[in-house]
C-alpha cells in the first residue's frame, strides 16, 4: 500500500514461494498489518479484513471468512477487494472497467525473416511482438 508514493504496508501470503532462502526479516516485512490498512481506509473494519493478512498453508484450502466465495488456493484476493469496496476491474463480458492506458512500443522480430515455421515447411515475413512481452 502506497500513500503519496511512500510504502505504508505490504503483504504477501507466501513470501518464500519462489525462493525458500528468503530471510526472516524479509518475511516479516511482507506480513501486512490490518491496523495500518484501516487507518487509511476508515470505512473498513479490522475484523472484516484481518483474516486475509495471514500466511497461507497451501496444504489446507480454506476461506478467510464464512461469507467469502473463494479460498486461499483460489481467488481470495477478489473477496478481499470486495471487503475494501474495490470493484473488480473486468465485467462479466470481459470488458475492462474504468480508465485504461496503452503503452506503444516498437515491435521486434519474434523469428528471423524467411525462417521456416516449425513443422510447416512454410516461411514467414516477420512475426512481431512488443519488446516487453516475454511470452
Amino acid at each position: 500500500m502506497f500513500v503519496s508514493g511512500e510504502i505504508k504496508d505490504q503483504f504477501c501470503p507466501i513470501p518464500d514461494y519462489w525462493d525458500d532462502r528468503v530471510s526472516q526479516k524479509e518475511i516479516e516485512r511482507w506480513k501486512g498489518n490490518a491496523d495500518t490498512l484501516v487507518n487509511y481506509v476508515p470505512s473498513v473494519k479490522k475484523e472484516a479484513i484481518e483474516n486475509y493478512l495471514v500466511r497461507w498453508d497451501l496444504d489446507k484450502e480454506e476461506k478467510a471468512y464464512d461469507d467469502d466465495e473463494f479460498t486461499n488456493c483460489d481467488w481470495q484476493l477478489v473477496d478481499f477487494m470486495r471487503k475494501l469496496s474495490l470493484p473488480y476491474p473486468i465485467d462479466e463480458n470481459e470488458n475492462v472497467k474504468g480508465q485504461t492506458y496503452k503503452l506503444w512500443t516498437k515491435d521486434i522480430p519474434l523469428v528471423p525473416e524467411k525462417t521456416p515455421l516449425a513443422n510447416s515447411g512454410k516461411t514467414t515475413e516477420q512475426i512481431k511482438k512488443p519488446w516487453w512481452k516475454m511470452w
